[in-house]
């Protein structure tokens, strides 16, 4: 649509994946061209699969038909999170059970529709129990900065990782711990402006939801809460 409110495509918009079964999970994100580059989950076959698709601002899809496939190995892919490199592509990240249990993954994607992290992508957790819940945001340097919701202990934790537009992941392995009291739900999270994170989440410690909240800095420190503080 324009400024005005009036729709500029085909009438009923314009099919970006059409192929049997079901296209869900869809998210967007601006190619800074006036197009757009989209992910989402698609179950037309054996396995789910996470496939990416490209439109320009005169509604013209730019890529393979019914999307690229972000990932070529046969397993489950499953709810995907996309966000912009800066540079007219995309990192997206899905959840991933390659290993039995659900992974975290990622994928970069230029604007031609090229896969730059190889066939299968990096993973970024690959941690014992399941990771799930992956929000995303850029880290202001063509790469990006991942949270989740981790099982590895007892509950729910909130873990952190982020990954360089080469591909490399770049804190701890599979990820920095910010909270691991197990009560965490429902993340979200936004830039610092300075190459780190501020995650926010549900907290259920007190019995009811509360909201907590952690910074990670672009270096992977997480601040330290001191109980005590002297001087000898």
């Amino acid at each position: 649509m324009d400024g005005s409110g009036a729709v500029r495509w085909t009438l009923n918009g314009v099919a970006i994946a059409t192929t049997v079964n079901d296209q869900r999970e869809v998210k967007i994100v601006a190619d800074g061209q006036g197009g757009a580059i989209m992910c989402w989950e698609s179950n037309a076959g054996s396995y789910s699969k996470i496939m990416a698709q490209a439109i320009d601002s005169t509604g013209q899809v730019k890529w393979t038909e019914n999307g690229i496939s972000v990932c070529s190995t046969d397993n489950y892919q499953s709810f995907p999170t996309i966000v912009s490199d800066g540079l007219g592509g995309a990192i997206i990240a899905w959840q991933d059970n390659r290993n039995s249990s659900v992974d975290i993954y990622a994928q970069a994607i230029d604007s031609t529709g090229t896969l730059r992290w190889g066939m299968t992508g990096v993973s970024i957790c690959t941690a014992i129990h399941s990771q799930c819940c992956i929000q995303i945001i850029s880290d202001g340097a063509n790469g990006a900065i991942l949270s989740w919701l981790d099982s590895r202990s007892t509950g729910a934790g909130i873990y952190t990782q982020a990954v360089s537009n080469m591909g490399i992941v770049k804190w701890a392995q599979d990820g920095i711990a910010l909270s691991t009291n197990g009560y965490g739900d429902s993340l979200t999270m936004t830039s610092d402006g300075a190459g780190g994170a501020i995650i926010a989440w549900n907290d259920s410690r007190n019995s009811n939801y509360d909201i907590y909240a952690q910074s990670v800095t672009g270096v992977g420190f997480v601040p330290v809460e001191l109980s005590e503080f002297g001087i000898e």
